[in-house]
Formats: C-alpha cells, sequence, structure tokens
C-alpha cells in the first residue's frame, strides 16, 4: 500500500482533496505523527525476526536499526534447535555471579538482560566456549523511517492503516476550537484509534 491511498480516505471524510483546509505537508507530518503513535502502543507494529550470531563476549550488539529489544526466543546451533532463553535481572545476576562475565559453557545460553537504555546492546549468560555455528534468535523492534512523500510504500502492515487514519482525523480535527463540531469528531476518532488496537485508555479505567 502507498501512503497516499490513506491520505486519499482522509481527504474524503474530511472533504479537502485539494489540500485547502490543510496542506499536504501537515497531512503527511499527521502521518508520521500516526505510525509513531501505533508503534507506542503496539511494538509489536514494526517488529521483525532476527538469527543473531554469537559474539565472542557477554555483550551483544545488536543491528543499527533496532530500536528496542522485544525477545529473546532460544538457541540454534547449526540445524539443531537448542534451549530457551530467560530473560534476567543485570543487577540480580551480577550480584548472584560476580565474575559471570568470565563463564563460559559448552552448552546453550542459558539467560539474557537488556537494558532499554542502551537500544542496540544486550547480554547473554553464560557465554558459550565456542561461538562456530551459535545463534539465538530474537525478535526486536526496529526504528522506522519517516514518510516523506505520498508515493512512499507505508511502512507498517497494511493491517494498522485504519488506526492510522483515525490518528490522523483526530490530530487534524482536534486543533480546532473546543466549540467546533469537528473537535469533538476528533475525540471520537482519537478513541477509535485506542479501540482499533485493542487498547483500553488509563483515563477510562481511572
Amino acid at each position: 500500500m502507498l501512503c497516499s491511498k490513506i491520505i486519499e480516505n482522509v481527504n474524503s471524510i474530511i472533504n479537502d482533496p485539494s489540500n485547502v483546509a490543510f496542506s499536504l505537508s501537515r497531512k503527511i507530518d499527521v502521518l508520521n505523527d500516526a505510525i509513531r503513535a501505533v508503534i507506542l502502543v503496539r511494538p509489536e507494529s514494526s517488529s521483525v525476526y532476527y538469527s543473531h550470531s554469537i559474539q565472542d563476549d557477554t555483550k551483544q550488539t545488536l543491528p543499527n536499526d533496532c530500536f528496542r529489544l522485544l525477545k529473546v526466543i532460544r538457541n540454534v546451533n547449526g540445524t539443531t534447535r537448542g534451549k530457551s532463553i530467560r530473560k534476567m535481572d543485570l543487577d540480580r545476576v551480577s550480584d548472584r555471579v560476580v565474575d559471570w562475565h568470565e563463564t563460559v559453557t559448552n552448552g546453550d545460553v542459558l539467560e539474557y538482560a537488556y537494558d532499554n537504555s542502551i537500544q542496540n546492546i544486550f547480554w547473554i549468560y553464560p557465554k558459550p566456549s565456542s561461538i562456530v555455528n551459535k545463534k539465538i534468535e530474537l525478535i526486536y523492534q526496529k526504528n522506522i523511517s519517516e514518510v516523506t512523500a505520498i508515493t512512499d510504500t507505508f511502512p507498517l502492515n497494511d493491517s494498522y492503516s485504519v488506526a492510522i487514519q483515525e490518528w490522523m482525523l483526530y490530530s487534524l480535527w482536534g486543533g480546532d476550537d473546543e466549540q467546533s463540531p469537528n473537535y469533538t469528531k476528533g475525540l471520537k476518532r482519537y478513541e477509535s484509534f485506542f479501540n482499533l488496537l485493542g487498547v483500553k485508555k488509563q483515563a477510562d479505567e481511572s
């Protein structure tokens, strides 16, 4: 799907095909805001599977396009699937095994740790004595490049396009005066955005 399709749908709803009420650049900005909103609410929307070749250290480096590590799944030794890998607390393992960075194993990696403040780094324990043919399967959330033109391909799965439209309508209409009917319509689109993503807003729960 091209981004032009989403903007065409929005234009049809707000009756602005010639970009008079809102400029095309404004709509593209709002489209990018909508994409970021979806990614924050639904991290899996930009997730990718990755087969990571283990590096000879407890510290492991992820690809440059990694925004956040979501999960490490299991060991892979050549063509053999190994044990699952548990998530560990970095401080707790340091208290439990002071020299854990020097601990090696002839078998599988058992645990991993990740700190969201360092996006491209995670840690494994224990490290394999040999890294030949040693891999681990993981899932990470990748950075999404900004849309710069309506001819760009929509960067998420097409199934998120309706939620994207709802956020765009909320953002465009929400700039009107609170007494405007458009402002009220914008709030309804805001609620629809979260409903489509299967998320109940905290404000609704209080």
